[in-house]
């Protein structure tokens, strides 16, 4: 019970970068609330979303440029005030700042058109579901059309999770049962989490003609995989002698980071990400090729979305799961040391390789390991890949993995 609380704990912080298109509100302070328009439309609306990666998982950050086209669509001039809610989901407080222009700056915030950059205002605790909204007024004439680019930058959300599929509500309090101890080293990980929330977007009259969201993932991908992250820092800076756990050793009390699978010098650097709604399409950078020129020799390094009359919904999430498993040959070795702890056995070890062969594609054949990867948000069960078919370095993993197994083999005494 008590990890589980940890746990949650651990978790606030993935609901912290959220963030919502334009919207129509009424009010200030705590009786702030999203409001439909009778006059104004929005008739496109595109985003474009950059992660970027800094020195570490606490430091990477996403920025957001949007331009939305807004038209009065009645016969009479029109003011309204628009917002812009930020960490619509967060639990916590904002932070401190003096006044309202400090969190403006912290996120890069502004807002403008053609004709006038915006006096954006910050609006914190409102008792509705969005506790952080920047307002600013906006007028348009009878009939007028304006263009309107909001910019900001966030943080993105870091915290302690599991790999393992989100029960029930009600069974969130309840740790799982693992059949071995190390079974929770192979789930604990860190996320990395983002999103945009569209709904706001329902304030504006009708449907919108047409939506384009389109992220460059890529390259922040590609760095993500570069750089991971060393639970209790990198075990090159570890003590000499540091102790590693057994399974099952009493040194991981309740509640502790260990319980929870965490171990010094776990390295958390093999992503999965997950994506949706799973709609989008690889894309380039560039939005149009001109018809008659060749595509860019480069791979597609970005994802849209695109919609024609639009009715926003669900929002676009973005998960970075970051996995304790081995990329390399290299990695096998303190790997299998920090999972198993000082007394692996062969059988322990040829099952680490199966895990490891389930997050490649290959079906497990073990009744226990067919268990707990089914499990897990990343197993594929339709797959059906054979070991022939991964790559060179895949195939290398699995083959240290297995002549590790074998040298505990040939060390144990004959029956």
């Amino acid at each position: 019970m008590r990890a589980s609380l940890l746990l949650g704990t651990l978790l606030v912080g993935l609901s912290g970068s959220a963030s919502g298109n334009t919207g129509v509100f009424f009010g200030s302070g705590h009786s702030v609330q999203l409001v439909k328009s009778a006059d104004v439309r929005m008739v496109s609306e595109d985003v474009t979303i950059k992660p970027v990666c800094g020195a570490s998982a606490t430091k990477h950050s996403v920025e957001f440029r949007c331009k939305f086209i807004l038209k009065n669509i009645s016969a009479k001039s029109v003011r309204i005030q628009v917002g812009f809610p930020l960490d619509g989901e967060a639990g916590g407080p904002p932070r401190p700042f003096s006044d309202d222009c400090g969190e403006v700056l912290a996120r890069h915030f502004i807002a403008r058109d053609a004709s006038n950059t915006y006096h954006v205002r910050h609006v914190a605790n409102s008792l509705n579901k969005y506790p952080r909204v920047f307002l600013w007024d906006m007028e348009f004439a009878a009939g007028e059309t304006k263009t309107l680019h909001v910019g900001y930058i966030l943080p993105m959300s870091f915290a302690a999770y599991t790999a393992r599929k989100v029960e029930a509500p009600e069974r969130m309090l309840y740790p799982p049962h693992y059949e071995k101890a190390w079974h929770a080293r192979i789930e604990a990980c860190m996320v990395l989490y983002f999103s945009y929330v569209t709904e706001t977007g329902q304030s504006w009259v009708g449907p919108i003609e047409k939506a384009t969201f389109r992220v460059e993932n890529a390259v922040f991908e590609g760095h993500l995989r570069k750089f991971p992250e060393y639970v209790g820092g990198n075990p090159a800076d570890l003590p000499p002698g540091t102790e590693i756990p057994d399974e099952g050793s009493s040194s991981a009390g309740p509640g502790s980071m260990a319980e929870l699978g965490f171990v010094n010098g776990m390295k958390l650097g093999t992503v999965y990400p997950r994506i949706s709604p799973k709609a989008w399409k690889s894309a380039y950078t560039t939005p149009e090729i001109p018809a008659g020129q060749s595509k860019p020799e480069y791979e597609p390094n970005c994802i849209v979305w695109e919609y024609e009359n639009y009715k926003p919904g669900p929002p676009l999430n973005f998960a970075y799961y970051l996995l304790a498993l081995p990329e390399t040959a290299a990695e096998c070795e303190p790997w299998v040391k920090r999972v198993l702890g000082k007394t692996r056995t062969a059988a322990d070890v040829l099952e680490l390789r199966e895990i490891v062969a389930a997050f490649f594609g290959i079906a497990p054949h073990t009744a226990s390991v067919k268990r707990l990867v089914q499990q897990q948000i990343w197993y594929n069960a339709q797959s059906g890949m054979g070991e022939s078919e991964l790559s060179e370095k895949q195939r290398a993993v699995l083959a240290r993995l297995e002549t590790i197994a074998n040298g505990r083999r040939s060390a144990s005494p004959p029956h």
